[in-house]
């Protein structure tokens, strides 16, 4: 939950009629503030958090406070270097575009769809932004090496990971082949794990921001999704996993799950507004629309910023509130 309206936390309450001086008056704040933990009371401490922004300290301590939450509003990725996998298009292009408008350096990864990439970076070149293109297969060691070497050579270090490179096909069990297993787990799981190993090796000694990009359908249960999901649940765990075993190096593990988005990608499976399985999903969906590849950006811009900074090892459900 957020805190109330500007108007309450302008709102001096009580505190303004007290004619105590306020040495008297913070040890009563003081006295509150253990009788609402004592009484676990959510009244109390609801109360309390209206208390601790109304009195700040004084007029002097609410300038200041005005003051720092102005400084952080200017504490996005501006000058940060950010590597976005598989952004030839759909999500990982959108990414990179909006990660550039906020400032970022940004490393465009593909692996076969060079004409795309390049795309995207003159799009973004030409906006004044700063990018560059690298190939590199995320399910090759080696290769993940030479995109990190390669981002580190252009723009002297690396502070954010997109990852979002994946594969898919949608069949029913009784269709499942060994060679298709492995190709969408090479990718979707092993390919995020090889770049998260790399990213942490890489980033500075002030942590940095992973995104991993998986999927709604982890939660809907779709028949025919089977192999998908289970790679993007798997991505998932990776997140809450790493969340924890980083987090003290200031790296912060954090996951986007879009619900039904019709990409390129997805196109390409024969899907459009009006097929039965996207009207359906579509009549599921609370906000009434399929989503953008720019709504999904927005949220990973948000989690690669510092406005994001109390924030890791969540799953964010992108999806118009389909679930």
């Amino acid at each position: 939950m957020g805190t109330g309206p500007a108007s309450q936390s302008e709102n001096p309450g009580f505190l303004a009629a007290s004619a105590e001086p306020w040495p008297a008056r913070l040890e009563a704040v003081h006295i509150c503030f253990s009788l609402s933990i004592v009484c676990n009371n959510p009244k109390a401490y609801l109360q309390r958090r209206l208390l601790v922004e109304s009195v700040g300290l004084g007029n002097a301590g609410r300038s200041a406070g005005k003051q720092g939450r102005g400084l952080r509003m200017h504490k996005g990725i501006d000058g940060r270097v950010a590597i976005v996998t598989g952004s030839s298009k759909g999500f990982g292009s959108a990414i990179a575009k909006a990660l550039a408008a906020e400032g970022a350096l940004t490393v465009l990864n593909y692996v076969s769809d060079k004409a795309g990439a390049e795309k995207t970076v003159a799009d973004i070149t030409s906006a004044g932004g700063k990018a560059a293109a690298v190939q590199g297969s995320v399910s090759s060691t080696s290769d993940v090496r030479r995109i990190f070497d390669e981002a580190i050579k252009l723009f002297g270090k690396v502070d954010i990971l997109v990852n979002n490179a994946s594969v898919y096909t949608f069949s029913p069990l009784a269709e499942i082949e060994e060679a298709e297993y492995r190709r969408q787990f090479d990718t979707n799981v092993l390919g995020t794990l090889l770049m998260c190993k790399e990213a942490s090796l890489r980033f500075g000694e002030t942590g940095g921001s992973i995104i991993n990009i998986g999927t709604a359908g982890t939660t809907l249960n779709l028949p025919g999704t089977v192999m998908y999901t289970a790679t993007k649940a798997a991505s998932d765990s990776i997140t809450h996993v790493l969340a924890n075993e980083l987090g003290r190096r200031g790296i912060r593990v954090n996951s986007v799950s879009p619900g039904i988005v019709l990409t390129e990608g997805v196109t390409a499976l024969g899907m459009n507004p009006e097929t039965a399985f996207v009207v359906d999903l579509v009549a599921q969906t609370p906000l009434a629309r399929p989503g953008t590849p720019e709504d999904i950006a927005d949220v990973v811009t948000f989690l690669a910023s510092d406005k994001s900074r109390w924030v890791t090892g969540q799953v964010i459900q992108a999806s118009g509130g389909l679930q």
